[in-house]
């Protein structure tokens, strides 16, 4: 991810206040972090369920709040690809005469020396090689190409062109129409490299806003177990006018979505959204109370609507000269990686993936492993899910084969492993009778028995990934190398693991 600057903090700050946001301070600091960038701090102690920051959804920066909301609106753009849009046009076009300037001009999607920051699906062929045997390409397949990205490219630009005709916009530089290959290839990734900027620090605030820009809300870092703080917002809202309440859209029903919803679309570009008249009083005479009656400022910041706003509360207490976290979910390092741009050390959320391992097992041991494996395929593992309780949320058998980040195999990878392990006659009943299969797993499953076959058959598994990992570590250290040797680091412990298990055998 790219960091926000110390330079920047002033003016983010300034634009929330402006905004009618409020920020706990001088109980919480933003300074640098150990992590990267900057961060926020604890200056003092914080008791859980205090509200650390409280922004107006007015001040959130989304498609419908932008300047060229209603254009937006009349293309059907939404979701990050309006968002991304917006976005440009707000700092490449508007530039400080956007009401965004302050904060937008904050977010950068390049690194310290200027390069772009990509996900691992653009990055160069070379830095990608190695990473196809990790779990970041095998299971969650993000060095594949997309697609999508291309096209919402290709709609941007052409979106740009068709609004200097009709609504006299002048063209970002970004979205310019490139002449040669190369310029579309630059823009392209200067494009991609926006959108994995926004992606990154995107909340989803509600039905109407969809994907938003809080300011500070993206400063906190993640932490991978023990969060601090979690995200707050009213997500049922009118998904037309916003509106949190009654509104006249209510009444009307489905009736309203065949109507226009915003009149004079094709030539007007929108202003920036104003706040709420009664919440601008609200706002002006609770710093009239600050200022002349000592009311703690918290107190009065609170009273504002909350289901109008965003939060950022605490969940647990925090004590003094502690970086507060938040947290993005429980996301393996490839995950973040492809999401957000970093890792952390010691993810309980990594695994290492074998089913590229379990097909190349497979394929050498002949036709007979091909046969089981087949089965697993078409039969067996949707009666494995059935029979144990394990849900497979319409994944496939592939996701399921792993060893967690201690080198605890799966429960599928071990019950796969007695399949291909298990003798001819067993074999043969399992494939014959489901009944029998059934029986086999529901009585492992309960008593936690594991077989010496099996182990090996793991232990093969663990032999083959542990040799395409350390075959991959690039001479120099690249990118994602550290995701090799985190998956190097699960595979040595599920082989210790399986000694000691074959030793107790």
């Amino acid at each position: 991810m790219s960091a926000t600057q110390q330079a920047d903090v002033d003016d983010i700050l300034s634009f929330v206040q402006e905004s009618g946001g409020r920020f706990l301070r001088p109980q919480c600091s933003i300074q640098l972090s150990p992590e990267g960038g900057l961060g926020v701090f604890a200056a003092e102690d914080i008791a859980a369920n205090t509200v650390l920051l409280r922004v107006p959804k007015s001040a959130v920066f989304s498609a419908p709040n932008s300047s060229i909301a209603n254009l937006l609106l009349e293309e059907g753009l939404h979701g990050m690809l309006a968002l991304v849009i917006a976005f440009i046009y707000e700092t490449t076009g508007f530039r400080n005469a956007s009401h965004w300037c302050k904060y937008l001009h904050s977010i950068r999607y390049t690194d310290a020396r200027g390069n772009l920051v990509l996900p691992p699906s653009f990055w160069p062929a070379k830095s990608k090689h190695p990473l196809r045997v990790t779990a970041l390409n095998t299971l969650h397949h993000a060095l594949d190409a997309e697609p999508e990205v291309v096209d919402g490219y290709e709609r941007a630009v052409a979106c740009a062109y068709k609004w200097r005709t009709e609504a006299d916009l002048p063209i970002p530089p970004l979205l310019r129409r490139p002449e040669t290959d190369d310029q579309r290839t630059r823009g392209l990734r200067r494009f991609v490299a926006v959108t994995y900027a926004l992606a990154s620090r995107a909340f989803d605030i509600d039905d109407f806003h969809g994907n938003g820009l809080v300011p500070i809300a993206d400063l906190f870092n993640h932490h991978v177990t023990r969060p601090h703080v979690r995200f707050e917002a009213a997500a049922d809202v009118c998904v037309i006018c916003g509106e949190s309440g009654p509104c006249g859209h209510s009444h009307t029903g489905l009736q309203a979505e065949s109507q226009p919803l915003l009149p004079n679309a094709e030539l007007c570009v929108r202003e920036p959204v104003e706040r709420p008249v009664s919440l601008t009083a609200k706002i002006q005479e609770d710093h009239a109370a600050d200022t002349s009656t000592g009311t703690p400022p918290e107190a009065s910041w609170l009273s504002f609507p909350a289901d109008d706003c965003v939060d950022i509360r605490a969940v647990a207490d925090i004590r003094r000269d502690t970086e507060i976290y938040n947290t993005y979910g429980e996301l393996s390092n490839p995950l973040l990686l492809a999401r957000y741009g970093f890792r952390v050390l010691h993810n309980p959320h990594d695994v290492a993936h074998f089913a590229p391992e379990v097909r190349r097992l497979c394929n050498q041991g002949g036709q007979g492993l091909v046969s089981r494996l087949r089965w697993w395929q078409q039969t067996g593992y949707a009666l494995y899910c059935k029979v144990t309780g394990a849900s497979d949320d319409g994944d496939s058998w592939q996701d399921a084969v792993y060893a967690d980040s201690s080198g605890e195999p799966s429960p599928a990878l071990w019950a796969l492993a007695e399949l291909l392990s298990g003798a001819g006659n067993g074999w043969r009943m399992m494939r014959r009778s489901p009944v029998t299969a059934a029986s086999v797993w529901s009585r492992r499953n309960a008593n936690g028995g594991r077989n010496r076959r099996a182990l090996t058959v793991l232990r093969r598994l663990a032999a083959l990934k542990r040799a395409l990992l350390l075959a991959a570590l690039p001479e120099r250290h690249s990118m994602g190398t550290e995701l090799l040797e985190d998956e190097i680091s699960i595979v040595n412990r599920l082989l210790e693991k399986l000694g000691r298990s074959r030793k107790a055998l």
